[in-house]
């Protein structure tokens, strides 16, 4: 939870005059109060190609890893890796594609939402941003596959982790 204070400060008992170095305060004392008030500071907040990305089948094998073959679709998955406040965020989306050219599978990402950075009382619950899109049947073959400036290789048929980070859900 973020909380700032705002503080007012007042000068009580100032004699005004001059002193050795000109005009200003003589014999003051200052007197701080925290006035509890709360206000609200939106600013934008955005990811391109930031995040993780994993291409997953409905197939695991015995160790976790995907089952890739050329008769099960693949779902590209993005997770901003982000966590959202539900009192302090809003308008939040997030968006992936996957582009297959040859042997090639390009993708890209974006996420956007507002953060409340004001002097505001945030709860601590954690709302998860990311998309999903379905990169369908790929035929046998190596496909090179990139994100954010890294690549892997995706071998089908095969069994292997394909992902760009960690999911966070």
């Amino acid at each position: 939870m973020k909380k700032m204070t705002m503080v007012l400060m007042l000068l009580a008992g100032c004699d005004f005059g001059f002193n050795d170095c000109g005009f200003g305060f003589n014999e003051c004392a200052i007197v701080v109060e925290d006035t509890g008030i709360m206000w609200d500071d939106w600013q934008s907040q955005q990811l391109e190609d930031d995040g993780a990305v994993c291409l997953l089948t409905n197939r695991e094998d015995p160790n976790g890893m995907q089952v890739f073959d050329a008769t099960t679709p693949i779902t590209v998955v993005y997770d901003a890796n982000t966590c959202l406040s539900s009192s302090c965020s809003r308008n939040s989306e997030a968006s992936v594609s996957a582009a297959v050219a040859g042997n090639t599978i390009a993708i890209s990402s974006s996420a956007s939402w507002e953060r409340n950075m004001g002097n505001v009382d945030c709860t601590d619950d954690c709302g998860m941003l990311g998309d999903e899109t379905d990169l369908g049947v790929l035929a046998e073959g190596s496909y090179t596959v990139t994100f954010g400036g890294e690549s892997l290789t995706l071998t089908i048929p095969g069994e292997q982790a394909a992902c760009f980070g960690e999911l966070w859900y």
